[in-house]
């Protein structure tokens, strides 16, 4: 919003502003104001310049939900209010093992078996980034799982054991950093993939 707008968003609350007091006064003073005041000019005016990410999601499913199925090291199927969504991790990309046009990549059915691993059959937790679904329709969210006192972020957990490697998809790229540093670690480190005699 430039300074042009600002000004004029002030203008139009100072204005609100001064209009409640003087109802109050004549209020306070017993005098019948009837129908002089247009009740639209009551309303609060609207405020451009409120944070349009956070508005966006008002709608979006977040909490937290039971797994019914895997899909794969980076997609799961969560039963919301008795409906099945499939959930895509944000951050994170998993060798491929289910697309039809493609053989089964490196390392794909250990990450799958670990995702498995960390959620099946578990109660995940699903925040956002900013998109609420992706081309196919897929829910995208940051999933976690508790882990005895912790809650566990799975993608991290994913990366950080050499099961998958950062994906930064503008605008969903909050934990990229982190991600991308867990896998460098593990690269690092040769765990998982990065280990793997297939992918060398």
């Amino acid at each position: 919003m430039t300074h042009a707008q600002l000004q004029r968003e002030f203008i139009k609350i100072a204005r609100y502003a001064i209009t409640i007091l003087i109802v109050a006064a004549l209020a306070h003073f017993g005098i019948d104001i009837g129908n002089d005041i247009n009740p639209v000019e009551l309303t609060p005016p609207s405020l451009e310049y409120q944070d349009e990410k956070t508005a966006q999601k008002t709608n979006f499913v977040t909490g937290t939900f039971p797994v019914t199925r895997i899909v794969d090291g980076d997609t799961i199927i969560v039963s919301i209010d008795g409906t099945d969504a499939t959930v895509r991790y944000i951050g994170i990309d998993t060798p491929e093992t289910k697309d039809p046009r493609r053989e089964v990549e490196c390392f794909g059915a250990e990450a799958s078996q670990k995702n498995t691993e960390l959620v099946e059959g578990k109660t995940v937790t699903l925040s956002l980034d900013s998109s609420d679904t992706d081309k196919y329709g897929r829910l995208l969210r940051y999933v976690s799982v508790a882990s005895g006192t912790q809650s566990v972020d799975v993608g991290l957990e994913l990366i950080s054991g050499g099961f998958a490697t950062a994906l930064a998809i503008e605008p969903d790229t909050d934990r990229y950093r982190t991600y991308k540093e867990a896998e460098r670690t593990a690269r690092s480190q040769n765990v998982g993939l990065w280990g793997a005699t297939c992918s060398q």
